[in-house]
C-alpha cells in the first residue's frame, strides 16, 4: 500500500473509530457530522469522500461490525475442529454471544441498528485480509455437511434476528433470566429453525413448535415487562420469515388459541385486535 493509500485508510478509520464511539456514547440522533470530524481530526469535506451522511456511516459501521462477528465466529469453528453444520451454527452462535457479552456497547450498538440491509452488506463483505466473503465460507460449513436448506441467508439471518434480540436484556440486566439459564432455549428454537428450513421437508410439526417457541419468548418478556411491542413485532417478523408455507386452515383452534393467548398478554394487544393480528401474520406467512 503506497503512502497515499494509507493515509485514506488512516482518515477513514478514524471517522470509524470515532463515529463508533459517538454513536454509542451520544446515540446516533445527537451526533452530527460536526461532531465525528472535529473529534476524529479531519476536514468535513473529507467525510462526504467516504459517506453519504451520518446514516450511511452508521450503517457500515453495523455492517463491519456484525462481519467481524461473523468471520471470528467462523474462525473459531474451524480452529476447534467443529465437525456438522448444526453444531457448527450452535457454537457460532455461542461464540457471537459470549462476544457481545463481553462489550456492551457492541451488543447496544449492532441490536439496534442490525437490519436486512446491513446484514447482507456483512455477508457480501470480505474478510480482512482475505480474499473470500464470509457468505461463501458459511455456504461452504453446509455444503460439507451434506445439508441442504431453502435460502441459507434467511436461515442466518432468522438465527441472528432471534438470538440478537432475545439475548439483549439476558446479557444487559440478566432479565428475565440470565444468558446462561436461557441458552438452552434459544438453542432448542434455533432446532426449530434449522428444520423449518430444511429442503423437502413438508412436516409442518417443526414449524409450529418454533411458533410456539417464539410465543414463549413473546410470553417471557411481557410477564417480565419488558418493551412487549419490540417482542411482538421481532416474533411475527421471524415467523414470517420462518414458517412462509403456513395458513390458519393448517392451525386447529387450539393452536391459535395458545398463540393468541401469549400475544395477548402485550398490552398492545387487545381482544378487539388480536384475531385481526394473527389472521395477517398467517397470511403473511402464506404469502411471504
Amino acid at each position: 500500500m503506497g503512502k497515499l493509500e494509507s493515509n485514506k485508510k488512516k482518515k477513514e478509520d478514524a471517522l470509524y473509530n470515532t463515529a463508533f464511539e459517538l454513536f454509542t456514547t451520544k446515540g446516533t440522533n445527537k451526533t452530527t457530522i460536526s461532531d465525528i470530524v472535529e473529534k476524529a481530526g479531519v476536514a468535513k469535506g473529507t467525510f462526504y469522500l467516504y459517506f453519504k451522511d451520518k446514516y450511511d456511516i452508521r450503517n457500515k459501521l453495523a455492517s463491519s461490525k456484525t462481519q467481524d462477528l461473523f468471520f471470528a465466529a467462523y474462525l473459531a469453528v474451524r480452529q476447534n475442529q467443529i465437525t456438522g453444520f448444526p453444531a457448527q451454527l450452535h457454537f457460532m452462535i455461542d461464540h457471537i454471544l459470549n462476544a457481545l457479552k463481553n462489550d456492551s456497547q457492541l451488543l447496544i450498538f449492532v441490536s439496534k441498528n442490525l437490519s436486512w440491509n446491513v446484514f447482507q452488506a456483512a455477508l457480501e463483505q470480505k474478510m480482512p485480509d482475505r480474499d473470500v466473503r464470509f457468505y461463501d465460507k458459511y455456504l461452504q460449513l453446509i455444503e460439507e455437511g451434506h445439508q441442504a436448506y431453502e435460502h441459507p441467508d434467511l436461515l442466518l439471518f432468522s438465527v441472528i434476528e432471534l438470538a440478537s434480540s432475545t439475548c439483549y436484556n439476558c446479557i444487559l440486566y440478566q432479565q428475565p433470566v440470565p444468558l446462561e439459564e436461557y441458552m438452552p432455549y434459544l438453542h432448542k428454537s434455533i432446532d426449530g429453525i434449522l428444520s423449518s428450513y430444511q429442503k423437502d421437508s413438508s412436516d409442518t410439526s417443526a414449524e409450529l413448535y418454533l411458533i410456539g417457541q417464539l410465543c414463549l419468548i413473546f410470553h417471557i418478556y411481557s410477564v417480565f415487562n419488558f418493551p412487549s411491542l419490540l417482542a411482538f413485532s421481532t416474533s411475527l417478523r421471524l415467523a414470517a420469515f420462518i414458517v412462509p408455507n403456513l395458513s390458519t386452515q393448517q392451525m386447529t383452534s387450539a393452536q391459535s388459541s395458545i398463540i393468541f393467548s401469549a400475544f395477548s398478554r402485550c398490552s398492545s394487544v387487545t381482544a378487539s385486535n388480536g384475531s385481526s393480528l394473527i389472521t395477517s401474520a398467517a397470511s403473511a406467512f402464506a404469502t411471504s
